[in-house]
């Protein structure tokens, strides 16, 4: 009996995996210190496939980037107190570097220029972020 279980084992590992792989749940990291903006961005990113992390401040962002990957990061460029949005995305380019980075702002004179981003302007559209889901595929 074990014979077929260590011969069949290589094979049944590979279609788990593959599975697995197509399967898994795209992640999206929201950083963003307006509830309203948040909870707007939770729900459309929901709906539209995603399973969905919310944080309030560039500190608990690179906390959470040290534990969980993502494959997806919305950074609020004009974050209130703590770390501000342009230096978070510095630190997002070389904790989380395989993740696609979409910055939400009202005012993107302020973005960095040297970090390649996605930007979405404020006031934020379920169609915007559609745009961003097929970017990923």
């Amino acid at each position: 009996m074990w014979e077929n279980v260590v011969k069949w084992l290589p094979t049944f590992c590979r279609c788990l995996r593959f599975f697995v792989w197509k399967k898994r749940p795209l992640w999206a990291l929201i950083v963003e210190d307006s509830e309203v903006d948040a909870m707007f961005l939770e729900v459309v990113l929901r709906r539209t496939g995603f399973q969905t992390q919310t944080v309030s401040t560039g500190a608990a962002a690179q906390g959470v980037l040290r534990r969980d990957a993502y494959d997806l990061i919305l950074v609020d460029l004009q974050l209130s107190g703590g770390m501000p949005g342009a230096a978070l995305l510095r630190v997002l380019s070389e904790d989380a570097p395989h993740a696609r980075v979409v910055v939400v702002t009202g005012d993107a004179s302020h973005l960095p220029v040297s970090e390649p981003v996605i930007v979405i302007m404020k006031p934020i559209t379920a169609d915007a972020l559609r745009k961003v889901r097929k970017l990923l595929r």
